[in-house]
């Protein structure tokens, strides 16, 4: 047959190597497998048990005190506040700890509320120190005036705060309880005993 009567032809197949996509599939392979090995090793590094993670963090109560919160119809709302550092005693940096703080009645055990922080989006590095960490309680007490606290001391009930962490999917775990004393940040109170009775003075 003449080739010149040949209206077509099937493509010739080349060898597997000597295609350009074989080389850029197999490329494209290859940095898959090395980001999920990244990945996988990154997980693993980064990834807390409980128990490391309660052994690895030591904390120091910096301050406890209540603090002034927006209220409706000109009521005047303070709710319970811990202010903490973090010292990383471990050989690993920790990053994204998620602390809650659930505060409660010393004398019922009653929870009044809860506050949550996410720190250390920058990691803290084995051996620093971090900044103080303020968590506030989600509710408190209100009234109508400032005053009004001082004068009904006896009904402000103690607080106290139970303090936990945890990174990634770990179970939250129990740091410390820590009491909150009884008096409201930014606000200085001084008391006189004029004829026997108590005189509040608040000053801000």
């Amino acid at each position: 047959m003449n080739d010149k009567n040949i209206s077509f032809a099937f493509e010739e197949k080349q060898p597997f190597y000597k295609n350009s996509k074989f080389y850029l599939f197999a490329i494209f392979s290859v940095i898959v497998v090395v980001i999920m090995i990244f990945f996988v090793r990154s997980t693993i590094k980064e990834s807390w048990k409980e128990q490391e993670l309660l052994a690895a963090l030591k904390i120091n109560l910096e301050d406890s005190f209540w603090v002034k919160k927006q209220g409706l119809h000109n009521e005047t709302i303070i709710v319970p506040a811990i202010s903490f550092s973090v010292k990383n005693i471990s050989n690993r940096p920790l990053a994204y700890v998620s602390f809650n703080a659930i505060f409660f009645f010393n004398d019922s055990k009653e929870d009044l509320g809860d506050g949550f922080q996410i720190s250390f989006k920058k990691p803290l590095q084995p051996g620093q120190t971090s900044n103080p960490i303020l968590i506030k309680s989600s509710f408190g007490y209100k009234a109508s005036s400032l005053q009004a606290f001082f004068k009904n001391r006896l009904n402000w009930k103690s607080v106290s705060a139970r303090l936990f962490a945890r990174v990634g999917n770990t179970s939250y775990v129990l740091l410390g309880t820590y009491p909150v004393k009884q008096e409201v940040l930014g606000v200085k109170v001084t008391y006189e005993n004029p004829s026997g009775g108590d005189k509040n003075q608040l000053q801000d």
